[in-house]
């Protein structure tokens, strides 16, 4: 006798469904993502016409010296304009001149990566010990001639960094089961440029070049604005405001940076650390990341759509003063519930919610408590508040944090299998590396690599609806679907409904808010960008359907025909003897080659091999920043707990973190 016993599924476990921003797409129609011409199984003609552009481009820039003010600018301007056509008909054409780089000699490369810096910047980074890239536009250079100047526009110069705000070692509250081993293994990167002390909690990090400041380390001349204003009770007493914020540069250089001129305001966008109210309409600028347009010359800062009020101040009729900065608490909550009224969730909902949509929640309010308290402290924001804390019952900015890392550190939140992988594999490979429950998954490097990476694969037909559900499902497979053999091979142009099922059904992002707050955090970091040039990632004009995204460049661990000729983009680079070249390279194997669990051993012990031949080579004619952000790199291949100097000795002294003995 045989007796089988089924558990029934509970109810309170039951998955919630995901509210698909293309409906009426199924799992199996990837027709309207657009995979790499070089990738396989692609028809004869796509590979006949796209093989006439590496040729072309390498040739052209072989007998054309863009740099050389000999060169007419007739011939310049057919130059650039050829660029914009083969940029608008070819979107994937970045990997046509990243094959230029691995394979072409040094004056070709050059040239190459001016134009890949230009139209995809975030894919190149900044360079800050080498010279700044110049700019291959045609804007640029009749600018360039008429003003009579050797260097690029201050507006968008080579050095200008793009800040993010951070959370570094961003352990909870009250969290004291961190190792002091833990700790200095993640402090190498923790490190402020400025005071060359570590950063803990909130920061700043340019992702372009992997700077990393402290807040009150940050004072760039065009990055914050001190204003004074008298004060309320005593008018003969001056109080300042000062409110920190980084530029927002465009998506690309081809063209001169963009100013909005609203009613006699020079408005760009901007990214804030310290939260102030809009001048217009007196509410604050909720938000993490290009939440305001700031004006050059009065100093004030709007919401986007407040640009395009008609009831708009014009730019210097109201002055500055303590009523302009005064929020009333009842008007500064109902907007801060307004506009994150998606991931506010009371302890019964967060129940029914994954491991994955509450730290996405907990990471963006935790970031926007951060830039209230700078806001407070720096006098840029001033919360009027006539009743007691707390009042009617709701829940406020801290309270939410308080409860979303109670809920992460209690551990009983349903975590994705993908995620569970990812940390398994990496916790393997770094035995450093904190448990998820530690941070909010935005602030880890690798993983948003990774998900980055993920949100452009397809999706196989034999995913479940239900992910997470512990019963067996048969589906069915046609014999002759086109590239069933190459299904994996990532796309290069998605539409964002195509990742926001991705993240649903790999990573359990079921809730609308958290999957559009991941997405926007990603686009803010790099990783992809919309393919009309728009800044904001999503808009009431744009469907998500019909959005495309495009993703510059390829990363380590994408299955994909491209990641060898980055890594000979990268061996090339090192072996130059220009030391911007050798900058890039190591930037390129920092953001997009940084290793983790999920990297191949090939590829950790190929890098391995460039870093140490570069080190060989040329480390006595080279900087020791450079030098030491390649020890960095081996000293996570290995593993290695202790400094590569004196094993550990160094690294009891946080001011001496990384610096040489006796090289």
């Amino acid at each position: 006798m045989v007796s089988i016993k089924v558990d029934e599924p509970q109810e309170d476990q039951a998955t919630p469904e995901i509210d698909l921003w293309s409906p009426s797409l199924t799992p199996t129609n990837n027709a309207i993502n657009i995979l790499a011409s070089a990738a396989p199984s692609q028809p004869l003609h796509v590979y006949q016409l796209s093989a006439l552009i590496p040729p072309l481009l390498s040739a052209i820039l072989e007998s054309t010296d863009s740099l050389s003010p000999s060169t007419p600018i007739e011939t310049l301007h057919r130059l650039y304009r050829l660029l914009n056509l083969i940029v608008a008909a070819k979107p994937d054409s970045y990997l046509d001149l990243l094959e230029i780089i691995a394979y072409h000699t040094t004056q070709v490369r050059m040239a190459a990566l001016r134009i890949l810096g230009t139209y995809w910047p975030s894919a190149v980074g900044h360079a800050f010990v080498g010279k700044p890239l110049h700019v291959m536009s045609y804007d640029y250079e009749v600018a360039l001639r008429h003003t009579r100047h050797s260097r690029m526009p201050t507006e968008d110069h080579g050095y200008n960094h793009q800040f993010l705000a951070w959370s570094f070692e961003a352990t909870f509250p009250g969290q004291t089961n961190v190792s002091s081993e833990s700790k200095r293994a993640s402090s190498h990167q923790n490190t402020c440029d400025f005071c060359n002390e570590l950063i803990t909690g909130f920061g700043l990090v340019c992702l372009d070049c992997t700077s990393a400041v402290h807040l009150q380390c940050y004072d760039p001349p065009d990055g914050s604005f001190m204003t004074m204003y008298p004060s309320p009770r005593n008018p003969d007493t001056q109080k300042v405001s000062m409110t920190r914020f980084s530029c927002i540069g465009p998506h690309t250089k081809s063209a001169l940076p963009a100013i909005m001129y609203r009613e006699n305001h020079s408005l760009r966008p901007v990214t804030l650390f310290t939260l102030t109210p809009c001048f217009a309409c007196r509410d604050p600028l909720w938000g993490c990341h290009a939440q305001a347009l700031a004006c050059t010359s009065c100093r004030q800062f709007l919401h986007h759509h407040c640009a395009t009020s008609p009831d708009l101040p014009r730019c210097r009729t109201k002055s500055l003063s303590a009523a302009s900065l005064t929020v009333e608490w009842r008007a500064y909550q109902t907007s801060f519930q307004n506009h994150y009224q998606g991931i506010l969730l009371d302890e019964s909902q967060i129940s029914r919610r994954s491991h994955e949509e509450i730290s996405i929640a907990y990471g963006i309010l935790w970031t926007q408590l951060q830039l209230h308290r700078n806001g407070v402290a720096g006098g840029s924001l001033i919360v009027e508040r006539n009743g007691p804390r707390g009042q009617e019952g709701i829940l406020e900015l801290q309270d939410y944090v308080k409860l979303y890392s109670d809920c992460l550190l209690s551990g009983r939140l349903h975590k994705s299998e993908t995620l569970d992988e990812f940390q398994r594999q990496h916790e393997g490979f770094d035995e450093h590396q904190q448990s998820s429950n530690s941070h909010s998954i935005l602030f880890d490097r690798s993983l948003m690599m990774y998900i980055s990476a993920l949100i452009k694969s397809p999706r196989e037909s034999s995913i479940s609806n239900n992910p997470t559900t512990s019963f067996l499902s048969v589906t069915h497979r046609e014999v002759d679907e086109p590239h069933s053999e190459d299904s994996s091979h990532p796309f290069e142009l998605v539409v964002l409904s195509h990742m926001r099922e991705i993240l649903g059904f790999e990573l359990n992002i079921y809730l609308e808010a958290a999957a559009r707050h991941l997405l926007s955090h990603l686009n803010a970091m790099g990783w992809f960008r919309r393919l009309d040039q728009k800044t904001e990632l999503f808009d009431a004009s744009s469907r998500p359907s019909e959005t495309y995204c495009v993703f510059p460049l390829p990363v380590i661990i994408d299955y994909s025909t491209s990641v060898e000729t980055l890594v000979s983009a990268i061996d090339i680079c090192l072996q130059d003897l220009d030391i911007t070249l050798n900058e890039i390279g190591f930037l390129w194997m920092m953001k997009r080659c940084w290793p983790n669990g999920m990297t191949s051993d090939y590829a950790l012990h190929r890098l391995t091999g460039l870093v140490v031949s570069w080190i060989v080579s040329e480390v006595s004619d080279l900087p020791y920043l450079s030098f030491f952000s390649s020890l960095k790199f081996i000293y996570i291949l290995s593993g290695r707990p202790s400094c590569l100097h004196c094993s550990g000795l160094c690294c009891e002294r946080k001011s001496t973190t990384w610096t040489p003995h006796a090289a």
